[in-house]
């Protein structure tokens, strides 16, 4: 079983992932991380911020509401909702915090790829990957060429993939007209 890493604090993991931003989002692009203290197990939310704006929510109490229906006195366990998919976008502070620390510990490649080898964190792929779209090692030549693989990733990714082009000044080939449509 994989560990998750360990960082001092989350203002060093935070200035970490800073300075792996390209240099188009650097200023652009902040994270945040929240837990309240009163909160049962320090819940919070955490959040990738676009030029001041949120445009993630990683919240653990709206994830757990989702996930849990009613709990199950006799079995002391919860019973989730019917229609609850533990595989989709949902994600909660801790995956984030969890796929930031693989993402900072381990070659650049494999979170692009979406190589997930940590089975009992589920998110951490989506997450590791939408972090590096972002990192400074990801050439334009690297982000042309994954233009192709967007059109059936994740909504989430899908957004960072476009942030990075229109930051680096590419032009995204996927919505390019095609040259049998200009006839």
């Amino acid at each position: 079983m994989t560990q998750t890493p360990h960082f001092s604090s989350w203002q060093r993991m935070r200035k970490e992932l800073k300075s792996f931003l390209a240099p188009s989002l650097a200023d652009r692009v902040d994270f945040t991380v929240t837990s309240y203290r009163k909160a049962h197990d320090s819940f919070g939310h955490a959040e990738v911020l676009v030029d001041g704006a949120p445009v993630t929510n990683f919240c653990s109490i709206k994830k757990g509401m989702r996930a849990c229906v009613r709990w199950d006195d006799e079995s002391s366990r919860c019973i989730p909702a019917p229609d609850y998919d533990p595989h989709a976008a949902d994600f909660g502070q801790w995956d984030f915090i969890v796929a930031a620390g693989f993402y900072l510990t381990r070659p650049v490649r494999e979170s692009l790829d979406g190589v997930e080898d940590a089975p009992d964190h589920l998110h951490t792929a989506t997450i590791r990957r939408c972090l590096a779209l972002m990192d400074r090692r990801v050439g334009k030549r690297t982000l042309q060429r994954m233009a192709g693989q967007m059109t059936d990733a994740p909504e989430i990714v899908r957004f960072f993939y476009e942030l990075r082009c229109e930051a680096d000044g590419l032009r995204d080939p996927a919505a390019e007209p095609s040259a049998s449509s200009s006839a």
